[in-house]
């Protein structure tokens, strides 16, 4: 069942991985996603599991371009939420937070090909980058679990 719960986290962040800002409590409305969004329902879901929040001002901003910050932060907030929480207790910012239990997990290496320091987490994060991350996450029997949209040509 863990396992299932966490191929659904997956698939969310998959859709997510184009749309998301951090820094609102998840229980807002924003302003920016009417119910029209095709994204709503998903976005909205994951505000309500905490894997992300607004950008602080009542907006979600689903067609920002996605930071490096921002990635690490839901991809902890999704699979190392205790570690990710007590890393803000103890003071550190939300982007720093991701960044620090990113390497602390395994998530990042400190000698990383994917060119990525604490500096720079306002960069954006390309989906090649998002797919290693998430490759090194997930357990190695989660393609049981995941929806396929095959090509029926």
């Amino acid at each position: 069942m863990k396992t299932k719960k966490l191929a659904g986290i997956l698939a969310l962040l998959l859709v997510l991985s184009t749309l998301i800002g951090f820094a609102a409590p998840a229980e807002a409305a924003y302003v920016d996603l009417p119910e029209s969004h095709w994204a709503y329902e998903d976005m909205t879901r994951a505000a309500a599991f905490g894997i992300i929040n607004g950008m602080g001002d009542g907006r979600m901003a689903p067609q920002n371009t996605l930071t490096w910050g921002q990635f690490l932060a839901m991809l902890c907030r999704a699979f190392a939420g205790d570690d990710y929480r007590a890393a803000m207790q103890n003071g550190l910012a939300w982007d720093q937070a991701g960044y620090q239990i990113a390497l602390q997990n395994g998530f990042l290496t400190e000698y990383d090909f994917l060119q990525i320091s604490g500096d720079n987490l306002s960069k954006p994060i390309s989906r090649q980058e998002t797919a290693v991350l998430l490759s090194r996450i997930l357990p190695e029997d989660a393609d049981r679990y995941l929806y396929r949209w095959d090509d029926p040509e």
